[in-house]
């Protein structure tokens, strides 16, 4: 953990304040609130000293946490693992050890450091305890012949569905609008994790996750079916945050059991706006490796967690994905009853465009918990068709 107490530092680059984060952002992800940060050496990764290496093993041993991530340098990684292994050898216990390093800079506008953070995240979470550096290809490799960090891997399917992660900003409109040709996201995985061409795109469709329907996820479940027959076990689906959760239970229902494992991805800002610029890097990293990590299945990812399809939705409250499970009843009842209504496909655009254009989802929440759905047509001046779409689409409100 090559960081001093107010930042981390990657290939003796030093930023401060929210570690990855620099101090003028507009977003700081949940992912670099919640962890907490151990200096134990200004050397190179060639010259650490034995008792750079002591110190690591007893901050590893005396550490709470059983996620552990080390970052530092590339030179000697591979011996890196292998000392830290040997020293903390039968005193693992539960602690997944993720070591990973970065070619660039966080400065640089594509910088690597981002996404194999989130990788690093993603594998803490997920892999069986053991020492792990975090290698090309998505590779966890360990010093333990019997451990193995990921799944069998025989490349990466994108499935592209537009959202603000595949989008670039537009000044005339002042608004993010889809971008021509393959999105960002593909190739920041490729050029990140892989040495050639593993990570195969496929665009479903570049529209607001507001507007996707069942044409559209049907498409979508279709083109994974057909790449898993291909031998495609893991994908990840670019999305927007509106209906990530709803495309994804659709998938859960729709697709076999053994299709692959599948994790939807989204971002509060563009990727094109940098890698060093929002979540956007982060969270390609993160989804990526969960879908070498996780069993079969289709899961949401976002703050750096991974939520089961039936049990998330995205909180409007708080902008951010939460387990319903876990959620206070007065929160959960204002929060989700906004989004079933508004992810609903059958609600028409001018719907969806009248909630979130609102300034306060409590009120709006409170408001239709109290409306039926013939008064909230009445209210915001929709057609007749919108009347029934309580018993189409079993909303409750």
């Amino acid at each position: 953990m090559n960081a001093d107490k107010d930042g981390i530092e990657i290939n003796s680059k030093p930023y401060y304040k929210d570690a990855l984060i620099k101090q003028d952002f507009l977003i700081q992800p949940t992912y670099a609130n919640n962890v907490d940060y151990s200096h134990i050496s200004d050397n190179h990764s060639y010259e650490l000293t034995e008792n750079d290496f002591v110190l690591l093993a007893q901050e590893i041993i005396n550490s709470p946490h059983n996620e552990i991530i080390v970052n530092c340098g590339a030179f000697e990684d591979k011996a890196i693992r292998d000392k830290i292994s040997n020293l903390l050898d039968g005193k693992i216990n539960d602690k997944k050890i993720i070591l990973w390093s970065s070619k660039f800079s966080p400065s640089v506008d594509k910088s690597d450091a981002f996404g194999k953070f989130g990788a690093a995240v993603a594998a803490s979470n997920f892999a069986k305890p053991d020492v792990y550096l975090l290698d090309k290809n998505l590779n966890l490799s360990s010093s333990s012949s019997s451990s193995s960090g990921r799944n069998s891997f025989s490349g990466l399917g994108y499935m592209d569905l537009g959202g603000t992660i595949a989008s670039g900003w537009d000044p005339t409109k002042d608004t993010a609008i889809p971008l021509d040709g393959e999105t960002p996201a593909p190739d920041y995985i490729r050029e990140t994790f892989f040495d050639g061409d593993q990570v195969k795109y496929s665009e479903i469709a570049k529209i607001d996750s507001r507007l996707i329907d069942e044409v559209y996820r049907t498409r979508l479940a279709e083109t994974i079916a057909r790449k898993s027959n291909q031998d495609i076990k893991n994908f990840v689906v670019g999305h927007g945050t509106y209906t990530k959760a709803d495309t994804a239970r659709f998938l859960k229902e729709n697709l076999k059991e053994d299709t692959g494992t599948i994790v939807m991805l989204s971002s509060m800002q563009p990727l094109a706006f940098g890698a060093n610029n929002g979540d956007a890097a982060f969270n390609a990293g993160f989804a990526a490796m969960a879908s070498t990590i996780l069993e079969n299945g289709t899961y949401v990812s976002a703050n750096g967690q991974v939520f089961h399809p039936d049990f998330t939705d995205k909180d409007l409250n708080n902008a951010r994905f939460m387990d319903r499970r876990y959620m206070q009843d007065e929160q959960r009842q204002h929060s989700f009853a906004v989004n079933s209504f508004k992810a609903s496909d059958a609600v028409t655009t001018a719907v969806i465009n009248s909630l979130i254009t609102q300034t306060n989802s409590k009120e709006i929440a409170d408001m239709l918990a109290r409306m039926s759905p013939e008064e909230i047509a009445q209210k915001l001046g929709l057609d007749e068709s919108l009347k029934n779409i309580s018993n189409e689409q079993n909303i409750e409100f």
